[in-house]
């Protein structure tokens, strides 16, 4: 909840070595970016409850492949902003980087084993 708590913070520190946070410009158009991102964690939060709470095995395999899918779209997104020296370079990285990339791939390496059947079968 820190995008919503200090949300000057939590852009500031998207990318490693930002410098200090009262040197950083936090326009109106990326305060609305943060609340806005704010909203779509609570949007897949709930979204995973009720696809993943259902009986249709389908249901829980098509919303694991789109996240897992995301997760690389979310990867890349970092990378592309990065630069490929900085995103190889995690000694750079910084707590956020590592929760855009550590965690998503993380994730997407565990929903991958869920849809190959590596921890049972998905659905009842």
């Amino acid at each position: 909840m820190n995008h919503l708590q200090q949300p000057h913070q939590f852009y500031a520190s998207q990318t490693p070595n930002t410098g200090s946070l009262a040197s950083t410009p936090f326009p109106q158009q990326a305060q609305i970016l943060v609340y806005q991102l704010g909203n779509v964690y609570l949007l897949l939060a709930l979204l995973a409850l009720v696809c993943c709470w259902t009986t249709s095995r389908s249901v829980v395999r098509g919303y694991l492949a789109a996240v897992a899918l995301a997760d690389l779209g979310h990867i890349y997104a970092v990378y592309r902003v990065l630069g490929s020296e900085t995103f190889w370079d995690v000694g750079q990285w910084n707590d956020m980087v590592w929760g855009s990339v550590g965690v998503s791939a993380f994730l997407h390496v565990n929903r991958l084993g869920t849809l190959l059947g590596v921890f049972g079968r998905v659905g009842v």
